[in-house]
């Protein structure tokens, strides 16, 4: 009897833990990178909505929910404005939910507006449309256009760049910590819209970038935004953007 009476007791507790022992505990539907989908952009371009002047460029970062864990390469991509409706597709994205997050830059790299849509369920096969109901962040209107107030109205050019020689150039800057460090291949120095992001690091939300940074190298913690000129090319125009996030920022121009 004692033995049946100990083996009653164990059934009944592993039935008790199957059932609650997660206390209240919630499952998260983490992505899935055997199971793909697509996200699909929509911006409006019917001229109803102001936009940033020196916003020359956008690209967009896929995290995992709540991290800074990039599940793809960040997608660049420019608005065109001839265009009602314009549709940007994000294609093998993990399916689960997903943080899509979009950033608007001006000539130098700088960030000038930001929106963030969390927990985005991607499903297999299918394609998950992101307008500006999804959206919350800097300038968000209508179809995910920004509004023309930049990231910080006050700010000027208050970070002192430097670059030094080489093809792997030290980014050093005076001051505290910085969000975003961005390198932009400068195609006419003419024309300051026409450049060509080549490499950058970013801690995404907070000010985790320390001066100096080496090109080419991550730091701990940060994010690798692009990187297609790990090493730059002797003799091109380049230029260099720190940016914190409050929006203080400072470039420089160099050519290694």
């Amino acid at each position: 009897m004692r033995k049946f009476s100990t083996l009653m007791l164990g059934l009944l507790l592993a039935v008790m833990c199957l059932y609650g022992c997660g206390g209240n505990e919630t499952t998260t539907d983490l992505p899935n990178i055997d199971e793909l989908g697509a996200v699909q952009l929509r911006f409006n371009a019917d001229g109803t909505q102001p936009r940033f002047d020196d916003g020359t460029n956008y690209r967009v970062f896929v995290f995992i929910p709540g991290t800074t864990t990039q599940l793809v390469s960040p997608v660049f991509f420019n608005r065109d404005l001839s265009q009602n409706i314009q549709v940007v597709t994000l294609n093998a994205i993990p399916s689960g939910s997903v943080d899509i997050v979009i950033e608007a830059l001006n000539g130098n790299g700088t960030i000038v507006g930001q929106a963030r849509a969390s927990n985005v369920v991607v499903v297999t096969g299918e394609t998950t449309i992101v307008d500006s109901s999804d959206l919350s962040g800097i300038g968000v209107s209508a179809g995910i256009d920004f509004t023309g107030v930049p990231t910080n109205p006050d700010a000027n050019q208050v970070i002192t760049v430097q670059a030094s020689a080489g093809t792997t150039p030290t980014y050093t800057w005076d001051g505290a910590a910085a969000r975003d460090v961005q390198v932009v291949r400068v195609n006419d120095p003419n024309n300051a819209a026409d450049i060509t992001p080549v490499w950058g690091v970013s801690t995404v939300d907070t000010d985790g970038l320390t001066s100096p940074v080496i090109h080419g190298e991550v730091p701990v913690g940060a994010l690798l935004t692009v990187n297609t000129e790990p090493v730059l090319t002797a003799g091109q125009t380049y230029r260099v953007s720190v940016v914190r996030v409050n929006g203080e920022f400072g470039v420089t121009t160099f050519i290694p």
